[in-house]
């Protein structure tokens, strides 16, 4: 999406920012799919540390997925309305440094709480 924008090619844009923001949505659907279970198996925030550990970090990421849907609907409504290239380059390259941080972080995580 932000190379598409900074091409000024606004439709891309806008497809590949949806397309962000659904596979945002559907992480976050799934990771509740997955502490619903997991509670309903016996994990939960009193079992011990694991479980403790597991829900703060989970939880802990999935705020961050969701500042990032805010951005990315931001960026999906404002980007395309900015008359400046620079500013809206900007703020697109921001969103981008964000989500690929969530990303990095979500791969710890995963290491930390599912295979570890």
């Amino acid at each position: 999406a932000r190379k598409r924008l900074k091409q000024n090619d606004i439709d891309a844009f806008r497809r590949f920012a949806m397309g962000s923001i659904v596979m945002g949505a559907l992480f976050i659907a799934l990771q509740a799919s997955i502490w619903v279970d997991l509670w309903s198996a016996g994990l939960t925030l009193a079992v011990g540390p694991y479980g403790s550990m597991f829900y703060f970090l989970t939880a802990f990421h999935a705020l961050h997925v969701v500042v990032g849907l805010g951005i990315l609907g931001w960026m999906y409504v404002v980007a395309p309305q900015s008359t400046s290239a620079v500013i809206r380059n900007s703020r697109a390259e921001l969103s981008a440094y964000f989500w690929h941080f969530v990303g990095a972080v979500w791969l710890i995580i995963f290491f930390l709480a599912y295979v570890f």
